[in-house]
């Protein structure tokens, strides 16, 4: 992986743990993880005003990534119910770069080389180490984990639903506007038989944190496509998860969580397989 690639994904997932860890923060995180979708959907409105628009044959992509992102975003929250997000965070993201891979090359022939394939699994490695670490103590929900794992395949899902997308969309920054917009489409009818019109009393009270949020959240993931167009889709997908280190960091820095010896260790993990994947 290029070197300004790789820095481009590790930018991505820093964004990536700041929303997140914003959402950990959050009360109702069901809800914040809606506002956050819904936040994405404004902020992808100037990209449109800016682009050309996607081909037609990026089009079907578009509207099934919406929906599985719509999953994605209604187990996120539901994860986060049941269980910790130290939990919940690492299993989802640390399972997702083992079935892209399988998916890339079964689907697409992306055969990774093994320097790759190495940093994939000890990056996958350090992420679920967190999880292990938290289990451990005892912060154990078998359905918040279930959750959370069923994410990791949802997770998976539209990594390469979009990797595909955004190589035939002609122009990565019009698909994930459009990406963005068919997500919120989708989600809003869930959240409204969930929530009724109590959401137009959730949207006045945190349309800040929604769109800033959202904000992030397209960002961090249109550098991802934009990545997944450059490489393979597993590489971009398995160096996007170094979020959950980011997000360990910024616990400690914002949050006075202690930065533990296991948190050390996964970060250590974690190196390894940045360092093999840029050996690839």
């Amino acid at each position: 992986m290029a070197t300004f690639v790789m820095l481009m994904v590790l930018t991505a997932a820093a964004l990536h743990a700041g929303w997140n860890l914003a959402v950990k923060t959050r009360t109702d995180k069901v809800g914040a993880a809606a506002l956050v979708a819904i936040g994405s959907a404004v902020a992808g409105i100037p990209l449109l005003l800016v682009s050309a628009a996607p081909t037609a044959e990026s089009v079907p992509y578009i509207v099934v990534s919406g929906i599985v992102h719509a999953v994605y975003f209604s187990l996120l929250g539901l994860a986060y119910r049941h269980t910790d997000v130290s939990v919940a965070y690492p299993i989802s993201r640390g399972s997702a770069p083992f079935v892209t891979s399988i998916g890339a090359a079964l689907w697409l022939g992306e055969w990774l080389a093994p320097p790759a394939a190495i940093g994939i699994v000890l990056l996958s490695i350090g992420v679920l180490w967190l999880a292990v670490d938290s289990i451990r103590k005892g912060r154990v929900n078998l359905v918040g984990i279930a959750f959370a794992l069923l994410n990791g395949f949802v997770i998976a899902s539209y990594s390469l639903i979009d990797g595909i997308g955004g190589r035939l969309s002609g122009d990565v920054l019009s698909y994930n506007g459009w990406n963005a917009i068919s997500t919120a489409a989708f989600l809003l009818p869930l959240v409204l038989l969930r929530r009724g019109t109590k959401l137009i009393g959730d949207i006045q009270a945190g349309w800040k944190f929604g769109l800033a949020g959202g904000a992030m959240s397209l960002t961090s993931y249109s550098i991802v496509v934009w990545a997944m167009t450059q490489g393979t889709i597993a590489t971009a997908v398995a160096l996007r998860e170094t979020s959950i280190i980011f997000a360990a960091v910024f616990a400690t820095l914002f949050l006075q969580e202690r930065f533990s010896r296991s948190r050390y260790i996964a970060t250590s993990i974690v190196a390894l397989g940045v360092i093999a994947m840029r050996a690839a």
